[in-house]
């Protein structure tokens, strides 16, 4: 079994408490990757991951969030390090079964993020991940019956590192691809090697994802 600490609320005194992961979030060296639901609730662990991690230098934040709406925490401090994608689906030149998807927005009965979970130094030598149905709001501790866990393990943190990059390419190609449809200019493959550009140049997440993806310090 991998070192696990399990909080189950709600609760008066936890085995660890939201402000253990605040700490170890801003204590991270590389990365924090993520799949949460809308970041809105209060506590100092969603303040660390959308507030103080995205305006790092150098280190990487990418994840998926419950809907468009939940994405507006991230964009006064946003940077180049950081891109953060929501739940999104594309209307058209979808085939079936996929074209019925609904939208996954509250009250439409489509897919929602349930199990939360955030990855940090996935390949570093200190990997934590935390899951669970915990919102990672300060008022989940006291009201909620979520459960939250401490894994530290590096194998654990590499599988669900993988899972948290597949959420984030995946969606983010959909929105991206959902909106230039909607300006008239709909992704194309072109034969050329334009698209490795980004991965070299600094001011791109993607030049920084693939040196902390490649990184081994463990």
């Amino acid at each position: 079994m991998p070192r696990l600490r399990i909080s189950y609320a709600p609760h008066s005194a936890p085995p660890f408490p939201i402000a253990d992961m605040a700490k170890r979030i801003r204590n991270s060296k590389d990365s924090a990757l993520f799949s949460i639901m809308e970041p809105t609730g209060k506590g100092d662990a969603l303040l660390a991951l959308t507030k103080d991690s995205v305006v790092r230098a150098n280190f990487l934040v990418i994840g998926t969030t419950e809907n468009q709406a939940g994405v507006n925490v991230f964009t006064a401090a946003e940077t180049e390090d950081t891109d953060v994608v929501p739940f999104d689906y594309l209307r058209r030149g979808v085939p079936q079964p996929f074209r019925a998807e609904l939208s996954g927005r509250e009250g439409t009965g489509g897919q929602h993020i349930h199990h939360k979970f955030i990855v940090l130094d996935f390949n570093g030598e200190d990997p934590v991940v935390y899951c669970g149905s915990s919102n990672l709001a300060a008022g989940g501790e006291t009201s909620n019956g979520d459960n939250l866990l401490e894994i530290r393990d590096p194998s654990v943190a590499a599988a669900y590192a993988v899972e948290a990059i597949a959420l984030y390419d995946h969606y983010r190609f959909r929105s991206r691809q959902r909106l230039r449809t909607q300006q008239g200019r709909p992704f194309t493959l072109r034969p050329s090697s334009e698209w490795v550009k980004d991965f070299y140049d600094p001011t791109k997440v993607k030049s920084l994802q693939r040196e902390v993806y490649v990184r081994r310090n463990a």
